[in-house]
């Protein structure tokens, strides 16, 4: 049986060819290099710029306007499932958010803030020409991963606490970032991560490698009749694979 958990990320940067305000798809934007743009004497920075983003904005990161953009809302199949265990922004001073439906993930206590983590926090890229550096606690990704239910609609809100450069860069430093790295899981593999859930076990690429040896290593001692290994499983995971006899 083929895995259906893939790994996947998503890279959302400011910057847009000359006279644009976004791109799409959502990839990374190199510039508009043309042969009238050599001939001219123009250089690389002068074919690109940047959106200005004033504090007080919110910037969908996937729909926004501004950047790369999804031509659509990124909207999950009843057969699927994300598990985002990574997060970072640029510049320090910006701030990541992740919604679900009408909710955020993070959120301040009287729900008067969008902000969310912030660049100083898990600042990308790193290195970066500020050198800061990860927060220690981030070091491996989102302590807790953020599990994104079949059926919901979420996204990435963008904000920033001082105005960011408007127009042609001249520095990697000016230019707004937001990385996220997930798991999509769909498919057979959706129903093994749901059998995690109701055991308690975490939701992470390593504990789900873990669950399916478990679960294939316990089978194949269950089919060859031994209890100990069956009740290993069942003990562990509150789990039995063990078939019926046969009337």
């Amino acid at each position: 049986m083929a895995m259906a958990i893939r790994r996947q990320a998503a890279e959302w940067r400011n910057v847009v060819p000359q006279g644009d305000r976004k791109v799409r798809p959502t990839h990374p934007v190199l510039g508009r290099w043309t042969a009238a743009d050599e001939s001219a004497g123009r250089t690389y920075n002068e074919t690109i710029e940047t959106v200005g983003i004033n504090p007080g904005d919110v910037v969908g990161v996937f729909t926004g306007g501004i950047g790369n953009n999804l031509v659509t809302s990124a909207h999950l199949k009843a057969t699927e499932m994300i598990i985002i265990d990574s997060l970072s922004c640029w510049p320090p001073d910006a701030s990541i958010n992740v919604f679900v439906n009408s909710d955020y993930y993070f959120e301040a206590p009287d729900y008067s803030s969008v902000s969310g983590l912030s660049g100083y926090t898990v600042p990308f890229p790193e290195p970066n020409e500020l050198n800061i550096f990860t927060f220690e606690s981030f070091l491996e990704g989102i302590p807790t991963p953020i599990v994104i239910e079949p059926e919901s609609t979420w996204g990435i809100y963008y904000t920033v606490e001082k105005a960011t450069h408007d127009g042609s860069p001249t520095r990697d430093g000016q230019i707004g970032r937001v990385f996220v790295k997930y798991l999509l899981i769909d498919g057979s593999d959706l129903l093994l991560v749901n059998q995690m859930k109701e055991l308690g076990i975490p939701i992470t690429w390593s504990e789900i490698q873990r669950f399916r040896q478990d679960l294939i290593r316990h089978g194949l001692m269950a089919d060859i009749g031994d209890e100990a290994f069956d009740q290993d499983l069942i003990d562990k995971t509150g789990v039995t694979t063990r078939r019926r006899s046969l009337p």
